[in-house]
């Protein structure tokens, strides 16, 4: 299983990069968000010690696991920042800050509060799992609305920076079949 642990942004693809960002402005101002910054990732095959386990940040991104066993971006409220894998596609960068900024919005909105856990644990974690699943559509609704264009659009600008760019967006920017809709496709590659 793989591990992760932040790595400095001068190792992610310059183009990758730069489509973050490039999302990062674009939501902020759409969601109104103050202070929003990104930081990403590396996945390696490495165990973590004992010491990293402790690091609240390294804890933080080895405690959440997407349906597939991997991870590529996390909200973090307390700091407002984003989590982005560093291997991603300059399109699933861009598609990654604006799901996960949309996840940082909603803990700003008193309608998205998480459930309090109370005496029935059993309530709880359906009340819990409910509001989970309810925050992923709302993101998803809000990336597919909004935003995949402009995550295209970020994507195809870089995409002629390096070949392996330009087959990786192509790829992704692709439905799976006739009717399937894109955000259907990206989800099967996110983890939320």
């Amino acid at each position: 299983m793989e591990q992760y642990r932040p790595v400095d942004e001068k190792t992610v693809p310059r183009a990758t990069r730069l489509a973050a960002d490039r999302m990062r402005r674009q939501v902020r101002g759409d969601l109104r968000l103050g202070r929003l910054r990104i930081a990403w990732f590396g996945a390696s095959e490495r165990p973590l010690s004992e010491e990293e386990w402790t690091d609240s940040i390294i804890c933080l991104l080895n405690t959440r696991r997407g349906s597939e066993g991997d991870l590529r971006g996390l909200a973090s409220p307390d700091t407002g920042v984003v989590w982005c894998r560093s291997d991603l596609t300059p399109h699933m960068a861009a598609e990654t800050v604006a799901l996960e900024a949309r996840h940082l919005w909603q803990f700003t909105q008193r309608v998205w509060a998480p459930p309090i856990a109370g005496d029935d644990p059993v309530a709880f974690c359906s009340a819990w799992d409910e509001w989970y699943q309810r925050s992923q559509i709302d993101a998803a609704i809000y990336y597919g609305r909004k935003l995949a264009p402009i995550a295209q659009t970020i994507a195809r600008e870089w995409a002629t920076s390096s070949p392996l760019s330009a087959r990786l967006s192509t790829v992704a920017d692709a439905p799976l079949a006739r009717g399937v809709p894109r955000v259907a496709w990206n989800r099967r590659l996110s983890s939320w």
